[in-house]
Parts: C-alpha cells; sequence; structure tokens
C-alpha cells in the first residue's frame, strides 16, 4: 500500500487504470477484454465515490455492450452523462 493513502484513493486509482485498460483493449479490438476491465473499473470507482473516474468508466463499459444490448449501453451512456454534467 501507498504511504499515507487510504482505501478509497487505492481503489480511485486502480479503477483509474483499469478505465485505460480498456481503452487501450478498445483501440486494439478486443471488446471482450475492454467490458471485462471497464466493469472491474466501475464496480471500483462506486466503492471509492469517484464520480470522475465512474463516468469515464462506464463510457468505456458501454461502447463494447452496444453489440450484444444497444438498450443496455444506452443506460450506461445515460449514466455516465449525468455524471459527466
Amino acid at each position: 500500500a501507498l504511504p499515507g493513502a487510504d482505501d478509497a484513493a487505492l481503489r480511485a486509482t486502480r479503477a483509474r487504470a483499469l478505465t485505460g485498460e480498456a481503452k487501450m483493449a478498445l483501440y486494439l479490438g478486443d471488446f471482450a477484454a475492454a467490458a471485462e476491465r471497464a466493469a472491474q473499473a466501475v464496480a471500483l470507482a462506486r466503492e471509492a465515490g469517484d464520480d470522475a473516474v465512474l463516468a469515464y468508466a462506464l463510457y468505456h463499459m458501454a461502447i463494447p455492450s452496444q453489440v450484444r444490448s444497444p438498450a443496455a449501453a444506452l443506460a450506461l451512456y445515460d449514466e455516465a452523462l449525468a455524471l459527466f454534467s
């Protein structure tokens, strides 16, 4: 653990890193990996209470879900947009 860092800060940092991994997986066309990393990031960002990280994680989770469930993707985009606003 990082000295002086609380659990929420560590979770938010990990969520940020996972969101970056999801973004890279999207660029590489690995939508399964992107969805998995983004879902992990969403869970950690929610636990940490970090809305900024959560918004980006939701956005990156919505992209691969567009193919299998456009309605689910729209719900994720809507939640992300509300957090960005």
